[in-house]
């Protein structure tokens, strides 16, 4: 019969449509290395992990804010060296991540909406004006490491970046790229020479962690938030001491930018550039990046 005929086909449809949604917002991130903890910013729920030093007290707390589209797993490493140098990191999972909520992100959201998520997080976790953390922010999660600085400067002792970006416009051929990475439809392999280009200088491996979590739905939201505010809102970060990690061979972030906040920012800024590192930075010159970002809390803490 033909109502038969249609109806099977509509449910074929929607059986196709289903997998291929659930493919799209499925490629999951390793597991964070830490504590998990919720917490609750105006009746939305926030996800937060914490990796404290072993066997001794902290000497000071380090937030650590992710790309665009990533998990604070990406901080695995880096989290583990801070606890070997003494210090208490607190990873912030982005929203649609973990838990951490998105559906009440339907409506328009604003970088400070996204700040406000991180304070509260770091509320929960002890900071405060006289306990101020240090922000560490990788790529997108550097422009919202500096909102942080500015809406909520009581609780940012200084903020580093991470393959900072903002004004300078990246190549077309990276911004193609970099979209494309989060066609998580496509198979890894498939997408695999688009997180290259966009992520890692060239001749540079590209671990298998970052060939997976990929939350495209987080981004877009990341995006939409990135779009409605102006970039002067965020971009000097409040008032807080800047260490700024340039990636030498970085495409989606380029040196102009690091040259813009030297200019305007001047001895507020700490610049350090990293040789053979794309925008991921962080799994190509893990030892350096650490190096740097521990050098500069401490510096901080010394009032140098």
């Amino acid at each position: 019969m033909t109502w038969v005929r249609w109806l099977f086909a509509a449910l074929l449809l929607l059986t196709v449509s289903v997998v291929l949604l659930v493919r799209w917002i499925s490629d999951p991130a390793i597991p964070v290395e830490g504590a998990r903890h919720t917490t609750d910013r105006d009746g939305l729920g926030v996800t937060w992990y914490e990796v404290e030093p072993e066997g001794r007290e902290s000497r000071a707390t380090v937030v650590l804010l992710p790309s665009a589209g990533r998990s604070v797993s990406d901080f695995n490493r880096l989290s583990d060296d801070l606890a070997a140098a003494g210090l208490r990191s607190v990873l912030v999972q982005p929203p649609g991540i973990d838990g951490s909520h998105w559906f009440d992100y339907l409506a328009e959201v604003r970088m400070e909406d996204l700040a406000a998520d991180v304070a509260a997080a770091m509320n929960a976790a002890g900071v405060d004006a006289q306990r101020p953390a240090h922000v560490v922010g990788h790529a997108f999660g550097n422009r919202l490491a500096r909102m942080v600085a500015t809406e909520h400067g009581e609780l940012v002792a200084s903020v580093s970046l991470v393959a900072a970006g903002g004004k300078a416009e990246m190549p077309p051929a990276a911004q193609r790229a970099l979209i494309r990475c989060f066609s998580t439809w496509r198979s890894v392999d498939d997408r695999l020479p688009d997180i290259r280009y966009a992520f890692f200088a060239d001749g540079n491996p590209v671990p298998d962690h970052w060939k997976r979590g990929w939350y495209p739905l987080t981004a877009r939201l990341q995006s939409s938030a990135t779009r409605a505010t102006p970039v002067d809102r965020w971009w000097r970060a409040g008032h807080a001491p800047v260490l700024l990690l340039q990636a030498v061979r970085d495409r989606i972030a380029p040196a102009a930018n690091a040259d813009l906040l030297e200019r305007e920012l001047g001895e507020r800024v700490r610049r350090v550039d990293i040789p053979d590192a794309g925008h991921a930075l962080l799994p190509e010159q893990p030892e350096l990046v650490a190096r740097a970002i521990i050098d500069f809390v401490r510096a901080v803490a010394r009032g140098q």
